[in-house]
């Protein structure tokens, strides 16, 4: 094990609330680099060192990662994510029940390619921030926050790996339900908008399989697509989230990937017994990071043009309308 995976306490560490802000971003984050931390918290020289302070005194660990990609950008740096004593000391400082978790034995069952996900979901939701940060005039709705006011009676239920929801289909003849699961649940809120408008995020790093079966056990890109396609129909979203201006977004490997998830709504839209609006859009890792700002970036749909998803004039607050079906009416057979 390199030296680097080896902690060295040294002095006591003094606590300071800066300390408590760098555990809090990695708890929501999950997995976040040294860079990433600095970045999101605008750490100089000596906020950085005290990541590696908090590591040493064993409220952060160090995760060992064999995927040669995974750095967001640039060389390798550090990834850190919470341990068990630093989920306990933000439930005790910061009243975060929920971070009192069994974070040791988490961080050592995470297989690599969950790391790379999770540190591309992370890349991406730094650089909205960011984004945020610059313009000054939107703020970025965190999960947590929207978690907080689900409306009652709220069918979105916190699982393991984030909010989700079930969603009913029609497909042969039989009833099928499956389960949403969004890496990431996020909003904006544009001081001009009295509306803020809220996104289901996706990263794909390639390992989501391709096909169009309802028996797969596991999540398909196809499956998913569908999933929300048939929740905004039944309006879900409205009754469990508690908002009507919605999108998913999808961002990719490659745009070969981003153009075959683009064919599949295609496909959705022509044998949907309802007409699709456009909230499904996708773009690829490689442009994702070259945009100089990921709010005015154009995103890909399945209606054959690109729409900046995110701050379209015009259409921040609002969704294109559609009927919404009877169940046992809302899934024309897709095979």
């Amino acid at each position: 094990m390199p030296k680097r995976y080896s902690r060295s306490p040294g002095r006591n560490i003094r606590l300071q609330d800066r300390d408590l802000e760098i555990l809090y971003e990695v708890y929501r984050h999950r997995l976040l680099t040294t860079d990433q931390i600095a970045r999101v918290l605008g750490l100089r020289t000596t906020g950085r060192r005290r990541i590696g302070y908090l590591y040493h005194h064993g409220y952060l660990e160090r995760i060992v990662m064999r995927d040669p990609t995974y750095a967001p950008i640039g060389t390798k740096p550090e990834v850190y994510a919470l341990t068990t004593a630093g989920g306990r000391l933000l439930a005790e400082k910061r009243g975060i029940s929920a971070a009192c978790r069994r974070w040791n034995a988490l961080n050592r069952d995470r297989k690599y390619l969950s790391h790379t996900h999770q540190l591309w979901l992370s890349e991406v939701l730094v650089r909205f921030r960011e984004a945020c940060q610059r313009r000054g005039d939107v703020r970025f709705i965190p999960e947590e926050e929207i978690f907080e006011k689900l409306p009652e009676g709220s069918e979105v239920r916190r699982f393991s790996n984030g909010l989700g929801w079930r969603v009913g289909l029609k497909h042969r003849g039989e009833r099928i339900l499956h389960r949403i699961v969004p890496d990431y649940v996020f909003g904006f809120h544009f001081e001009e908008d009295e509306t803020p408008v809220y996104f289901f995020l996706e990263v794909d790093t390639g390992t989501m399989t391709l096909g169009e079966s309802y028996r797969d056990k596991d999540s398909t890109v196809f499956q998913k697509q569908v999933g929300y396609v048939h929740s905004f129909a039944q309006k879900l979203h409205e009754r469990s989230f508690g908002f009507g201006n919605v999108r998913a977004l999808f961002v990719t490997k490659s745009h070969a990937r981003a153009e075959n998830f683009r064919m599949k709504e295609q496909k959705i839209r022509r044998e949907a017994p309802f007409p699709v609006p456009r909230i499904l859009y996708y773009t690829d890792k490689e442009t994702f990071d070259r945009a100089a700002d990921p709010l005015s970036l154009g995103w890909g749909n399945g209606k054959d043009d690109e729409s900046k998803a995110l701050e379209e004039p015009g259409r921040r607050g609002r969704t294109d309308p559609v009927p919404a079906p009877r169940l046992q009416e809302s899934h024309r057979q897709l095979s």
